[in-house]
């Protein structure tokens, strides 16, 4: 049987709402969790930003390697 490496990291956050939010009634966790995971995957890999003009860039193999959220 192949290895199969797996990374984690566990994250936790403690955050103060400086305005008021809504987050969808029923759906606050899914949407509050969406959110969350759109900002750091922009804040982390280049690779995840959306497409401009449908175009979409391929990372390389040594970026996937490296990269937690591809």
């Amino acid at each position: 049987m192949a290895d199969f490496p797996l990374t984690l990291i566990r994250l936790r956050f403690e955050c103060v709402a400086e305005t008021p939010i809504h987050l969808g009634g029923v759906r606050a966790g899914n949407n509050l969790r969406g959110a969350l995971v759109d900002v750091m995957r922009r804040a982390t890999c280049p690779y995840s930003v959306p497409a401009v003009a449908g175009v979409s860039p391929v990372p390389d193999p040594e970026h996937v390697a490296t990269c937690p959220v591809c």
